[in-house]
């Protein structure tokens, strides 16, 4: 079974050997899209994001260190460089916004962190 090989980095157009990769790894479908429209020339695909997913992580310093990873604890978004998979399960690198996790919504406590959704939006693909 192959593992996954999400990576990250702070800024947009960095190299895939400037990335770091992210531990633990989270789960995820790949790049997703926010409407699709159908057109005579073709498929357009709008708003593209992904989803990354930690179903249950040790403690609450997982959390923090996945925050700090995008400097979260700093400010609410930033720009990031990921490597992802696209909607052919093929690894490409975007860039894209992240945005903090809201509590309640976006992550759980429940004597440790779970179901931690970090969504990162308004992917361009790099290259």
């Amino acid at each position: 079974m192959a593992k996954s090989n999400y990576k990250y980095g702070l800024g947009w157009n960095l190299a895939e050997g400037a990335l770091t990769k992210f531990n633990p790894q989270p789960r995820s479908i790949g790049v997703k899209v926010t409407r699709r429209s159908f057109h005579s020339n073709g498929v357009y695909d709008e708003g593209l994001y992904v989803e990354l997913l930690w179903s249950a992580l040790e403690n609450e310093v997982d959390y923090q260190n996945i925050l700090i990873g995008f400097d979260l604890l700093n400010v609410d978004s930033n720009l990031v460089t990921i490597y992802c998979r696209d909607q052919f399960f093929r690894y490409k690198r975007y860039n894209g916004m992240v945005y903090r996790p809201l509590i309640g919504e976006d992550v759980d406590w429940n004597f440790f962190p779970e179901n931690l959704v970090l969504t990162i939006r308004d992917l361009i693909l790099i290259g």
